[in-house]
């Protein structure tokens, strides 16, 4: 997806259909982009990733910060690839049903 590309366009990002709730942009956030991945059509709707917890299908580390083991997903970028939105959404929905 092109940078000046409009909000208009990007809505219409899966199958011609408009994804808007599927998708979200924000440019004026500080840390945006917070990875360095060259990905067209970066998604911040899951700006915090909802599997942090879970294993997950994306690339995280798994890093020693003062003695303790905590999952790094500075490197991962799946959950801002708008074609994983519906597998996120299957997996919390999963989770809600499971109790946790």
């Amino acid at each position: 997806m092109d940078k000046e590309m409009n909000f208009e366009q990007r809505a219409y990002l899966i199958e011609g259909q408009k994804a808007s709730f599927q998708y979200f942009e924000n440019r004026e956030c500080k840390y945006y982009p917070c990875h360095n991945m060259g990905i067209s059509g970066f998604n911040c709707l899951f700006c915090y990733c909802p599997m942090y917890f879970a294993i997950c299908p994306g690339t995280p580390e798994y890093i020693e910060i003062r003695g303790t083991t905590v999952k790094s997903c500075f490197d991962c970028e799946y959950p801002h690839r708008l074609e994983n939105y519906q597998a996120i959404m299957e997996y919390i929905a999963k989770m809600l049903k499971e109790g946790g």
